[in-house]
């Protein structure tokens, strides 16, 4: 008997231990970036996407796997709110695909390891990079096809849960709505997701293009340390073009998750 109380004892003492629940918070919040000039966090991007072309033969497709990591530090801020960045990279990792053979991105990971990229955190929490950097970090691989519209649009004021805002990036409108705001060990956070849609076409009988754009998103954003916490998304991208005697077809898959620790 001694042992069972003993036993009892143990389990409500790790029963004790257990996470403990979020408060939720019914009040607007502001989901703005609050970095100061010197803040800094560890960001870590895990990137997969693949393009396949079709002209009515057999397509080829294009598959990239990558997973890129280093330092995003504020290196200035302007009258106008935007911060100026600086990205470091620690390390640059993956494989590509193509006509049935994989081979590596690099053969070394930290060959990057050092080498530094500017980008501007906008007004509305984008993260704008320098494109032509980016081009030539490494050989043959253009890094704004991972890297672009990296962290989510933010709305311009405080908005409470079930509320919703609307950006259009590179023709398609990315629908946002805050799920919910939790306080968890004195820190709140606002959970949000949304929907990336585009259905589009232009042209005539002579030529037509078209493009259809379907996915979703989902991240979590820390109020209080005004920063991005995470980010996720997947999403499929056609775009059709028409003539009179041919048709090219371009699909586009990506799934992309960002994570970032303040330092």
């Amino acid at each position: 008997m001694r042992a069972i109380f003993i036993l009892a004892v143990a389990l409500a003492g790790c029963a004790g231990k257990a996470e403990p629940v979020p408060t939720r918070v019914e009040a607007a919040v502001s989901l703005a970036w609050t970095a100061a000039t010197g803040d800094s966090w560890d960001l870590r991007v895990v990137s997969g996407r693949k393009a396949e072309v079709s002209t009515g033969k057999e397509p080829t497709s294009t598959e990239f796997q990558l997973t890129i990591a280093g330092v995003l530090r504020v290196t200035a801020i302007s009258a106008e709110g935007t911060r100026e960045c600086e990205f470091t990279f620690a390390s640059l990792e993956g494989t590509v695909q193509a006509l049935g053979v994989s081979m590596p991105i690099t053969d070394n990971p930290t060959e990057v390891a050092g080498r530094k990229i500017r980008a501007t955190l906008n007004s509305v929490g984008q993260l704008v990079w320098d494109a032509e950097a980016l081009r030539q970090v490494s050989p043959g691989l253009d890094l704004n096809d991972d890297l672009a519209g990296l962290f989510p649009a933010l709305p311009r004021d405080p908005v409470a849960a079930g509320e919703k805002w609307t950006d259009v990036v590179d023709r398609h409108t990315d629908e946002y709505e805050l799920r919910r705001v939790e306080e968890r060990e004195g820190k709140r956070f606002a959970i949000f997701a949304g929907t990336s849609k585009a259905d589009e076409v232009k042209g005539g009988a002579a030529l037509t293009s078209s493009l259809r754009v379907n996915g979703h998103f989902a991240g979590e954003w820390d109020v209080s340390a005004g920063c991005l916490g995470r980010f996720e998304l997947e999403r499929k991208e056609e775009a059709r073009i028409v003539a009179k005697a041919s048709v090219m077809v371009t699909t586009t898959e990506v799934k992309r998750l960002v994570v970032m620790t303040r330092k």
